[in-house]
């Protein structure tokens, strides 16, 4: 299974040709809908330092749907896990011999992150809901992990004044460690091709390799910066945009 998690206040209709693709190469795929109306770094401005562990709590909240922080207020019907559930439960119930049992286990009262089958799912987003998407990978061991421009959750060190991974990265053990992952990102026209500290932590690598020439051939360890050029139009198109968004 494949779910991919689309950006701050966008649907997953504007990833079509991502679904597409992961579809027609043999993966079930659901692009799913969820509370992202605020972004992490709007959510956590003023917050960066690091222990108070702000970007965790909005994550986390987004993810589960339970009020951790004043800086976001996401239903609990409105979260990841939630959303998540109830569209493998109605699939399941309108096609039952279609396989969707393999990625849930029904509930018996309130909904838990182990009733997704995380292991048989490959957890993908772009810009916020590729840092929801490593959160998750993070603390449910998933079948692999897609970022495209984005999970650069970072906090201020109060004595050296310089930016580190989140807290959340070293809260507790990767439960994906040694699984598949895989992030992409544009270098956003600074010609830019060293990874973050915030990649590394995930296991995306200590170096970036320049897809545009790569012809689909992805060495080890992962990760990928584009440069290529796109069309912008319409307006809303951008070097950040062309990752995911369809008619970008």
């Amino acid at each position: 299974l494949f779910v991919f998690l689309p950006g701050t206040n966008m649907e997953p209709d504007k990833h079509d040709l991502v679904l597409l693709t992961a579809a027609s190469a043999g993966y079930r795929s659901i692009g799913l809908s969820y509370d992202n109306t605020v972004s992490e770094a709007s959510a956590c401005g003023g917050l960066e330092e690091c222990g108070l562990n702000c970007s965790g709590l909005v994550r986390e909240e987004v993810v589960r749907g339970v009020d951790l922080t004043p800086q976001v207020n996401v239903a609990r019907g409105d979260s990841v896990l939630v959303r998540l559930y109830r569209v493998l439960e109605y699939l399941d119930s309108i096609d039952p011999t279609g396989g969707w049992s393999s990625y849930y286990v029904p509930a018996t009262g309130s909904i838990r992150p182990d009733n997704i089958v995380w292991e048989n799912t490959i957890i993908g987003g772009f810009s916020q809901g590729g840092g929801v998407g490593a959160f998750i990978s993070w603390s449910q061991q998933v079948h692999g992990l897609f970022i495209l421009d984005g999970a650069d959750d970072t906090c201020v060190d109060p004595v050296t004044g310089l930016d580190e991974p989140a807290e959340w990265l070293s809260a507790t053990p990767d439960a994906s460690v040694g699984r598949p992952k895989y992030g992409f990102r544009h270098d956003h026209g600074t010609g830019d091709t060293t990874t973050t500290a915030t990649w590394q932590a995930i296991g995306l690598g200590t170096a970036l390799f320049d897809a545009d020439g790569l012809f689909g051939q992805l060495p080890p360890p992962h990760a990928s910066v584009t440069a290529q050029g796109h069309p912008a139009t319409p307006a809303i198109c951008s070097d950040h945009m062309s990752m995911a968004r369809d008619e970008c």
